[in-house]
């Protein structure tokens, strides 16, 4: 977490900067409605906006904001597809998409572009300073209501389950079927929309044993080890479990290839062997379904999904 000075401002090294936001939206009142609501925190600073998805790119590349906070239903280019440029091209930059529908194949299909959060912009004056404090600490974010949508379309597969262990803190996301090149792909979007609903994860783990066959080409692996990780945060543990040969092999390539931006991979040929690579004795996996947070006790604390 990046410590504050008193005046609430990010100490980098022996340096107090600004943590520094360039608005990008189409509609001058939601603009200003946004930095009306960012001047309530002197850490956050302003820094430019754009109207267009041409601009943003020019002035995310020229002011190298720490965030950019983008509608995703921008003229002259998407939000979506400014996104990907400025991933490319100021990388440094991170990525709240904000946009008025709760769509979660949007929040799906962004999260594997490496954005950092999804606001609903009808929940913005509730979500804004939440969103932005969570990227602040290293974390992503959800809007509330849009956590849901997500948790349904996450389970909608039945090759895929994911499950969270509370006690523990292990996110696992369980493979079933055949491997594709198709398929595996749809596993990594949606193991990146579930990695946002398991909440302060100290690690995870991939779980491949219920495959039947392995046809995923080379060129796929590639593609997605030079993907951001589904998990942001380098230094936690993550374990790839791969007991047969086709599959530990392309778990193998996974990991080269990886390496840069998943530091901390490692792969292991059964579950017992990942379990003792994150210090966990017992087990209490539970599936993340659309009901998981339905209880009131909980309800008050799942205003935000993140990571820790």
């Amino acid at each position: 977490m990046m410590s504050r000075d008193g005046n609430g401002h990010v100490l980098a090294g022996n340096k107090t900067q600004p943590f520094k936001i360039l608005v990008v939206d189409d509609f001058e009142l939601f603009r200003r409605s946004i930095r009306f609501i960012l001047r309530q925190r002197p850490e956050f600073q302003v820094i430019g906006e754009a109207s267009d998805g041409l601009e943003a790119i020019q002035k995310a590349v020229e002011l190298k904001p720490d965030l950019v906070l983008l509608d995703a239903g921008l003229p002259k280019m998407s939000g979506i597809e400014a996104a990907r440029e400025i991933r490319k091209l100021a990388p440094e930059s991170k990525i709240i998409l904000m946009n008025y529908e709760s769509d979660s194949d949007v929040v799906q299909e962004t999260l594997g572009l490496g954005i950092s959060g999804y606001i609903v912009k009808t929940s913005a004056p509730r979500d804004l300073l939440a969103s932005v404090d969570a990227l602040f600490k290293g974390e992503r974010f959800c809007s509330a209501d849009l956590g849901d949508r997500v948790r349904k379309q996450v389970n909608s597969n039945a090759d895929f389950h994911f499950e969270f262990d509370r006690e523990n803190r292990i996110f696992q996301a369980k493979f079933h079927g055949a491997v594709t090149s198709e398929s595996i792909k749809g596993f990594y979007r949606a193991a990146a929309a579930a990695a946002l609903l398991a909440i302060e994860f100290r690690g995870s783990i991939v779980d491949f044993s219920g495959i039947t066959r392995v046809s995923a080409t080379p060129n796929t692996i590639r593609e997605l080890a030079a993907l951001p990780p589904a998990d942001p945060v380098a230094s936690r543990p993550r374990v790839v479990v791969a007991p047969g040969t086709l599959i530990l092999a392309v778990a193998r390539m996974f990991q080269l290839l990886g390496r840069a931006t998943r530091p901390n991979l490692h792969v292991v040929r059964n579950l017992s062997e990942a379990f003792a690579l994150l210090g966990v004795t017992t087990p209490r996996f539970e599936l993340i379904l659309p009901s998981a947070f339905e209880d009131e006790a909980e309800s008050a604390g799942m205003a935000k999904y993140a990571f820790s």
